[in-house]
């Protein structure tokens, strides 16, 4: 039970859950756990008769892969309020409503996705753990039937080449907005060919066993534009960070007390296969240091004695282009090089030293990608290119606007990216430039005269707006 002051079953108290545990005793003596059921309520005012709720799957049982499931800690904050933190304690059950209303209302995602939130009070700051599901597969989702089909011979609205019926269903579920286009009566693909389009007639479909086997999607509910929008895991931490602050509710925390305001502040990705944090860096030589410090191709930058100023001194320097730069960590002293110098050039111009090592800024880093985009008309073509090095490609060249990488190693240049000048393409990868990366230091002063100004942003906004 959870206290609870919007419940008219219980005087003060709203059910939650109920479990049950069984407990056998093994040849040892000791005691195991033989077998578990557990029931949310998620309304205690509904009057369901008993069997229904025996008969209600949860959601749980579907997602016993761990691959198919994402562990994020959500760090929620209160404010105007003396002991918001601790009050909420007795209020679990409806934070836990609110916060999950709020959390699916901003990111778009179905509340069946959500599996469980358990708060956990800290002294300034609760932390909510949340399970969220993999996205559904739209192929199993919407029904279909499998005909044979002359798909030359059918009048089609849209059409494109998809490796799979869910690639192919993935791209239609973009142009489907109300009043935008002719509203499709079916989408096929054909597995030959890797057909796929949309129809407004079906009554061209026969059951010729000659001719291509085809799947028949059909969408009665109108579904395919929202499942087609669900983030799937690999996207979902990054998309949540970006809503920091519209993840809010408000709570009574008492029956006359006035409302406290909760908000998200932080979002950490809790799962052991969570990705490494990008680093802005790559190690490309060990117990090295550049060959010679000329003060023009190399230069040493005195007084640094961290690795974070010295790559700083890289990042940010406006006398040179710093392309690699090295960090020596002696016990003695500490030596900070930077350089002009490409990965490639590097090979030539190396010695050996102990306690040094050589790093080249990764300009991937540098990029927001946007997947299974190409282009229409590249205006460059590198072949057996890794990503990292498309990247850095593009960033040295004045032509590159964006790149595209595609599976294989094809390293293409373009323009900006717009969407007459691109199309779906499942394997290629599209990157542009990041907006912090189009902004230079041009001093230490601060601007005397400014339109707006925000706080607390981070480098990728702007703090004062001429």
């Amino acid at each position: 039970m959870s206290s609870s002051y919007q419940n008219d079953m219980f005087k003060g108290y709203s059910p939650v859950a109920a479990s049950v545990k069984r407990y056998k005793k093994n040849s040892k003596g000791s005691y195991y756990l033989a077998y578990s059921v557990h029931r949310d309520y998620y309304d205690s005012n509904s009057d369901l008769p008993e069997s229904e709720y025996h008969a209600a799957l949860q959601p749980i049982d579907c997602f016993q892969d761990p691959e198919k499931r994402l562990n994020l800690k959500f760090h929620l904050t209160c404010k105007d309020s003396d002991g918001c933190i601790q009050k909420s304690q007795d209020s679990v059950y409806e934070m836990k409503e609110l916060f999950r209303s709020s959390l699916l209302g901003q990111l778009g995602i179905s509340t069946t996705r959500v599996a469980d939130i358990d708060f956990k009070f800290q002294k300034e700051v609760i932390e909510a753990d949340v399970t969220f599901f993999e996205a559904p597969q739209i192929s199993e989702v919407l029904p279909y039937v499998v005909r044979s089909a002359r798909p030359e011979s059918i009048s089609k609205l849209r059409e494109t080449v998809a490796g799979s019926a869910e690639k192919c269903l993935q791209y239609h579920s973009s142009f489907v907005a109300s009043g935008a286009f002719n509203i499709p009566s079916a989408i096929i693909y054909c597995q030959k060919g890797n057909i796929c389009f949309t129809t407004t007639n079906t009554t061209e479909m026969n059951h010729d066993s000659k001719e291509t086997s085809c799947y028949i999607y059909t969408d009665p509910f109108k579904k395919l534009n929202r499942l087609g929008r669900e983030k799937p895991l690999s996207d979902l931490h990054d998309h949540i960070l970006g809503y920091f602050g519209h993840i809010t509710f408000n709570m009574n925390l008492g029956e006359k007390a006035k409302a406290v305001a909760f908000q998200v502040t932080d979002v950490i990705d809790q799962s052991e296969g969570a990705k490494k944090q990008k680093i802005p860096f790559e190690s490309l030589y060990h117990n090295s240091q550049f060959d010679e410090i000329d003060g023009v191709h190399t230069v040493m930058i005195p007084g640094v004695n961290r690795f974070g100023d010295c790559y700083r001194a890289c990042s940010q320097n406006e006398d040179i282009p710093c392309e690699t730069f090295s960090f020596c960590n002696r016990k003695d002293k500490k030596e900070c090089v930077v350089s002009i110098w490409s990965e490639l050039q590097i090979k030539n111009n190396l010695t050996s030293d102990s306690g040094c090592e050589i790093y080249s800024k990764n300009h991937l880093y540098d990029y927001n990608v946007r997947p299974n985009l190409k282009y229409k008309h590249p205006t460059t073509v590198f072949k057996d290119t890794r990503e990292d090095d498309c990247a850095a490609k593009c960033y040295a060249s004045n032509d590159c606007d964006s790149f595209e990488h595609c599976w294989g190693g094809k390293c293409s240049f373009g323009d900006n990216v717009t969407s007459e000048d691109t199309e779906f393409y499942y394997g290629c990868f599209i990157y542009t430039i990041k907006s912090s990366e189009k902004y230079k230091v041009t001093g230490t002063k601060l601007v005397s005269q400014v339109l707006y100004t925000e706080v607390d942003l981070d480098l990728g906004s702007m703090c004062s707006y001429l």
